[in-house]
Order: C-alpha cells, then sequence, then structure tokens
C-alpha cells in the first residue's frame, strides 16, 4: 500500500491528486494533508508528519520506507528505512 504524507494543506487536495495523477502515480491508497494552522513551524510539521506515519503504524501497516526532499519527511521514527532526495529549491546549489 502507498500513502503520502505532504505538506500541502487539504484546499490544495484537487489539484494535488491532480498532479499526482498527471505524473503517473496510480493505486495509491491516502494523502495526509497538514492542519491549516497560522505561523506553523517546522517543528510542528515534523510532528504532523510522525503523527501520521503513527496512524499508519497504529492501524497496522509496516512502514518500509519514508522518501522526502525535508528532514521532517524523515526524522521521528516509524519507517524501517528513510531516503533523502535532493532539491534545490530548498538549498543553494
Amino acid at each position: 500500500d502507498i500513502f503520502f504524507v505532504t505538506g500541502r494543506y487539504e484546499s490544495e487536495k484537487l489539484a494535488t491528486i491532480q498532479n499526482l495523477d498527471e505524473q503517473g502515480f496510480k493505486g495509491w491508497n491516502d494523502i495526509f494533508f497538514k492542519p491549516q494552522q497560522p505561523n506553523q513551524n517546522n517543528a510542528s510539521l515534523e510532528n504532523y508528519k510522525v503523527s501520521a506515519r503513527k496512524i499508519l503504524a497504529q492501524k497496522g501497516y509496516t512502514i518500509l520506507a519514508t522518501v522526502g526532499d525535508q528532514d521532517s519527511d524523515l526524522k521521528g521514527g516509524y519507517a524501517l528505512k528513510t531516503f533523502k532526495l535532493p532539491n534545490p529549491f530548498y538549498k543553494a546549489v
């Protein structure tokens, strides 16, 4: 099963699903969107992503791998393996 945990808000759901479809991502199970909170910092973003993975683990899923381009995608456990992808939009190249 495939799940996405995104830093996008629920208000971006339709655009996100359309983008995934256009990029060829098919057969995924669900997407977790971050809560609409003003002034959200990186610590709370990390907590939200960890919480989403915890929910999956509590439902009986074993998360084999988590892949992302931000530290918040990887920290906090609940995954057997993590993979950090480079993203020039976040750091100067």
